[in-house]
């Protein structure tokens, strides 16, 4: 049996231990299981003590078969930039409980709902009308400027971890691989191995790690709306170098649509963010929301002039100074 069999049996095992009813450190009863992943899983509960609130959502920590202090330290930085964010675009968190019965976890607002992820498989092979599209896209540029405004970068924006409750309200939430821009703190592989391969930015894809910044969820953001409106991924490749590569060297693909009733508006605002480069994109989320609902890109962010441009520009002109002193030399010797 390899590492990662004996990881999830573990996982499985550790998710058995709490079923239905099962109650936790005598405050939180389990009421239902909401989801699992590779990192943790979620349970619905009630709190005990508050008998007259709504339920909360319960993230336990997988018992880490290696790297434990590691693996620890990147769940319980979860909690705290979480913690740090109070937005109604944002998952709240609540209590951080460590090492309870060899299980360490944290309380959070528990959210009613799908996740645009769920929203999609539903409807595709189509893609979610536009003007819906927007509005869950302002939403989530909303909470992730409060928490680039925090210096916090997401790493990981994908309709999976974007939540819509009932009444249309986007939660942003898994912050799992979320860190401070500036962190010199390395709790994980390199910075392009960080993320979900087909929304990472091409500095989070480079070979050589790169930093980093609000400009990277941005790119995710971007990749997110693709999706969203086409119901496909803008690099539907076969193998996970392939699509680096994509979104190191390839063009963004054409994807407006009368027929799907995709606007070339919405196409430039999305090719913008999804820009190689990050001087290219928007500058911040208020930009990418300021696009949106001006339905236009000329005139936000900034943006980087071509090697290749400047050089054309240098021989024009030198060009023009050689005829010019052709011209003074015939005047001369006329």
């Amino acid at each position: 049996m390899d590492e990662e069999q004996q990881a999830e049996i573990q996982r499985l095992q550790t998710i058995e231990r709490f079923p239905a009813g099962t109650i936790i450190v005598e405050r939180y009863k389990v009421l239902d299981l909401v989801g699992k992943g590779g990192f943790g899983f979620v349970l619905k509960a009630e709190d005990l003590t508050k008998p007259d609130t709504d339920p909360l959502a319960i993230k336990i920590m997988y018992p880490p078969v290696v790297d434990a202090e590691e693996m620890f330290a990147r769940f319980k930085r979860e909690f705290q930039l979480i913690k740090q964010l109070s937005h109604p675009n944002i998952v709240q968190a609540y209590e951080f409980v460590e090492a309870s019965n060899g299980i360490n976890f944290f309380t959070m607002e528990f959210i009613e709902g799908e996740s645009l992820e769920k929203k999609l498989m539903d409807l595709r092979p189509k893609g979610l009308p536009i003007g819906e599209l927007t509005n869950f896209l302002i939403q989530i540029a909303s909470g992730l400027s409060v928490a680039h405004k925090k210096s916090i970068v997401h790493r990981d924006v994908k309709p999976e971890n974007m939540l819509v409750t009932p009444e249309g309200v986007v939660k942003i939430t898994d912050f799992g691989v979320g860190k401070p821009f500036l962190s010199k703190q390395q709790l994980t592989q390199p910075a392009h191995l960080v993320g979900s391969l087909p929304f990472m930015a091409p500095e989070q894809c480079d070979e050589e790690p790169r930093p980093v910044d609000a400009r990277t969820d941005i790119y995710g953001l971007g990749i997110t709306a693709f999706l969203l409106a086409t119901g496909k991924y803008p690099f539907n490749l076969p193998y996970a170098h392939l699509i680096v590569r994509a979104h190191l060297e390839s063009p963004f693909p054409a994807f407006a649509n009368t027929e799907a009733s995709i606007p070339i508006w919405f196409e430039r605002v999305v090719k913008k963010a999804c820009a190689k480069n990050p001087a290219d994109r928007f500058q911040n989320a208020e930009e990418f929301i300021t696009a949106l609902e001006t339905r236009q890109i000329e005139n936000i962010g900034a943006v980087s002039k071509p090697q290749k441009q400047k050089g054309m520009r240098t021989v024009v002109i030198v060009a023009m100074l050689a005829i010019l002193v052709g011209l003074v030399i015939l005047a001369m010797k006329g």
